[in-house]
């Protein structure tokens, strides 16, 4: 397996994606980030778990290891800055959107994020960080520290340990469709790369930021945390599982666009935020703009489960998203199976969306919003 010359050890695992046999697989790389772990060492020191438990609970060497080799900073600068940022919003995915923005460390140049991100993207990024000038001094702070707790020596101590949970995920992913699944699904053609980040101090769960690199090529990132520990390793467990994760965050890249595109007909049937609003907000969803982007994430993910998986696996995952406040998942999915019908029709989810925006429409006249 050949390795990249990234400031650590980067594993790039072509895995089967065609749908058809003896099509050219289509690239997906696997990685343990630098800028990533980097970001995860502040986040440790900082009390980021007690405010919002989104470093892993799990216990495993590595874990311990961070918290041994950069214990003693935890007065730093950067530490601070963000332990400030974070309670004003700078949190979930907002630092994982930035990081993808800089380079490796110990450079961490910046680039635009109007050009990175997209304008909208960036504006809120900046908000969150709490402007543009405390944004560069977050950057300018964690240049220090990567120079300070000399992170390079902390990061190629720990090959071995990248480089086991990378082949590990290869091995369970290998053969399975990813993003092809999912740009046959929305209909996309435009050429992207796709980037699974293994983060081993992340909760379990995810994050999908999309970049613009300087040439133009977009990159979808998957951005996951450890589900178990096996043999002292932290793991992401079953391929089944892995690939969902991957589909749920790369595919916000495909959805958030389309319901973007339909914000004024969805904002009609925003009544239907209020039976959910509680449910929805433990889990960082606060307003009903964000809670369709889920919605449409989830129900497109149930069905490309169905078709790799089955209707029993399927059906245990919407049932599973409706127990967690998803409550029109299921109408969801069903319409979409009309989408799947006639694809002669819609060619893509983006010619269909208007019939999922009249599946809201719909519940929103039962449930009497208006």
């Amino acid at each position: 397996m050949k390795r990249t010359s990234s400031s650590l050890i980067t594993l790039f695992l072509l895995l089967g994606l065609g749908g058809v046999a003896g099509a050219a697989p289509k690239p997906v790389k696997v990685t343990v980030d630098a800028r990533i772990e980097l970001m995860s060492a502040v986040q440790l020191l900082s009390g980021y778990q007690e405010k919002f438990g989104l470093i892993t609970r799990l216990d495993f060497p590595y874990k311990q290891k961070m918290a041994n080799y950069f214990g003693k900073y935890k007065d730093h600068r950067a530490v601070k800055l963000f332990d400030e940022m974070s309670k004003n919003d700078f949190s979930f995915d907002a630092p994982p959107a930035l990081m993808v923005c800089l380079s490796d460390p110990p450079g961490l140049v910046l680039r635009d994020p109007y050009k990175c991100l997209g304008r909208e993207e960036a504006d809120v990024l900046m908000k969150r960080a709490g402007g543009r000038q405390q944004l560069l001094d977050f950057v300018e702070a964690l240049r220090e520290f990567a120079r300070d707790t000399d992170l390079q020596k902390f990061l190629e101590a720990n090959t071995d340990t990248y480089e086991a949970m990378t082949e590990e995920a290869d091995s369970k992913l290998r053969n399975m469709e990813v993003i092809g699944a999912l740009q046959d699904y929305y209909g996309s053609s435009k050429p992207v790369l796709a980037t699974v980040v293994l983060a081993p101090l992340l909760h379990e769960g995810g994050y999908g930021p999309r970049i613009r690199h300087t040439d133009g090529t977009v990159e979808l990132f998957d951005i996951c945390g450890p589900s178990v520990v096996q043999e002292g390793r932290p793991s992401w467990g079953a391929p089944e599982g892995i690939r969902r994760l991957a589909w749920h965050e790369l595919g916000h890249s495909f959805a958030n666009p389309l319901v973007d595109k339909h914000k004024r007909a969805l904002a009609d049937c925003s009544s239907l935020f209020d039976p959910i609003a509680s449910q929805m907000g433990r889990q960082a969803y606060a307003d009903w703009h964000t809670c369709v982007y889920e919605h449409v994430v989830r129900a497109v993910c149930a069905r490309l489960i169905y078709k790799a998986e089955g209707a029993r696996a399927a059906q245990e995952f919407v049932d599973n998203d409706t127990k967690k406040g998803f409550a029109y998942l299921k109408p969801l999915c069903k319409r979409l199976e009309d989408y799947e019908k006639h694809r002669d029709k819609y060619p893509t989810l983006e010619s269909f969306f208007p019939e999922l925006v009249e599946v809201f429409k719909s519940l929103d006249g039962i449930l009497g919003g208006h």
